[in-house]
């Protein structure tokens, strides 16, 4: 009688860990099914980016106008600085725009005791 009163107990704390190995089973395959779908989402707006994605025939165009009317307009600025010294050098030194030195830093018009007499 005791052998069938352990055997008994040994089922009920084998059935209990099967229970418990069972629910981790299902919660890890319900997560599974939720990591698949959210993959199969991801792909399916990475084909429909892709499929999107592609340039319609007027854009196209739009880009390469715009791409030509920026090279040209850098061609403009790289010719300018040149056009701006040759007139430079016609005109008298006193008459001359003194340039701006990109070094040096201009002073704030307030001090800090401004600030202090707010605060």
């Amino acid at each position: 009688m005791a052998t069938s009163f352990q055997r008994s107990e040994f089922e009920q704390l084998l059935s209990a860990q099967l229970l418990q190995l069972s629910e981790v089973v299902e919660l890890l395959a319900d997560r599974v099914m939720a990591v698949e779908e959210g993959l199969a989402q991801i792909e399916s707006g990475l084909h429909s980016a892709e499929a999107a994605g592609g340039l319609s025939e007027e854009t196209g165009e739009l880009l390469v106008a715009s791409e030509q009317k920026v090279r040209v307009l850098r061609d403009r600025l790289e010719l300018l600085p040149q056009a701006v010294e040759g007139t430079h050098e016609d005109e008298p030194e006193s008459e001359r725009v003194p340039e701006s030195d990109p070094e040096m830093v201009e002073e704030p018009l307030m001090d800090d005791s401004f600030d202090q007499m707010i605060a």
